[in-house]
């Protein structure tokens, strides 16, 4: 903890990265995690994945999240993520997927993202592969895009589970 609100970024994103893969265990990590957060006003991608990371156990974080949506965030994926991986609310997932739909993000980033993360969650996404298919449909994509959303629809109809925790970017 003393890491996340004390140390200069090279040691907080490096908490913050073995919280990520420390998981849920790290839930005392919380309440520094969520000031770090805040602290940045959202422009924290690693801590995002760390809160991502401790699931349910990082609920306070909720709020602290979602007062730092802006629609012009450029980690607006990395925030959807954690709240769905928070609170499971599939309509985060939703919110994620249709980043990939508008123009006016920093493209290249926030869609690489956006499948990233439906990747790493395979078929625990899986309410969002109707909304993937129609993406790749579209011609919104471009063609590695296209691959990678193909990918994460492949996990899903083989049934393929998640892979590991996203670990910011």
């Amino acid at each position: 903890s003393e890491m996340i609100a004390f140390g200069d970024s090279m040691r907080r994103n490096a908490a913050t990265f073995i919280i990520n893969r420390v998981g849920p265990d790290a839930a005392p990590t919380a309440p520094a995690l969520i000031r770090s957060y805040d602290d940045r006003r959202g422009q924290a991608p690693y801590t995002a994945a760390a809160l991502a990371a401790l699931g349910p156990a990082a609920t306070d974080a909720v709020p602290v999240i979602e007062k730092h949506l802006r629609s012009d965030s450029q980690y607006l994926a990395d925030a959807h993520y954690a709240l769905y991986c928070i609170r499971g609310d599939e309509a985060d997932l939703e919110k994620m997927i249709r980043l990939l739909e508008r123009d006016d993000l920093n493209r290249p980033t926030q869609r690489s993202y956006v499948i990233t993360f439906l990747n790493c969650l395979g078929v625990q996404a899986r309410s969002v592969a109707p909304i993937a298919l129609e993406l790749i449909q579209s011609g919104q994509l471009d063609e590695a895009e296209q691959q990678r959303l193909q990918s994460f629809l492949d996990k899903v109809a083989g049934n393929i589970g998640p892979t590991q925790y996203y670990s910011g970017g």
